[in-house]
C-alpha cells in the first residue's frame, strides 16, 4: 500500500471524498491530520481578518528611534554583531 499527503480546497472536498467512495472498501484508508497551527492564528472569515487588522492598528506601536535602540541592542546581545 503507498501512502500520500493531499491538501483539497475546501470548494472541492465533498466532490472529491465521493470519488473515494466508489473505490472498492479497505483500499482506501483516510487518516485526519491535526492542524500544527495554534487556533488564535487560524483566521476563517474575511470578518475575523478585518476585526484582527482593526485591533492591531488601534495599538499604540513605538517610534522609529525606540526601534532602532532595540535593533540594535538585539543585534548586539543575540548575534554578537554590532548594526
Amino acid at each position: 500500500m503507498q501512502a500520500i499527503k493531499l491538501t483539497i480546497e475546501d470548494s472541492i472536498y465533498s466532490r472529491f471524498m465521493g470519488l473515494l467512495e466508489i473505490l472498492p472498501k479497505g483500499s482506501v484508508t483516510i487518516e485526519p491530520v491535526e492542524d500544527t497551527y495554534p487556533s488564535e492564528v487560524v483566521v476563517s472569515s474575511v470578518a475575523e481578518v478585518r476585526a484582527r487588522v482593526y485591533a492591531a492598528e488601534q495599538q499604540e506601536g513605538i517610534g522609529e528611534a525606540e526601534y532602532e535602540k532595540m535593533m540594535k541592542t538585539f543585534f548586539k546581545e543575540e548575534l554578537g554583531v554590532d548594526r
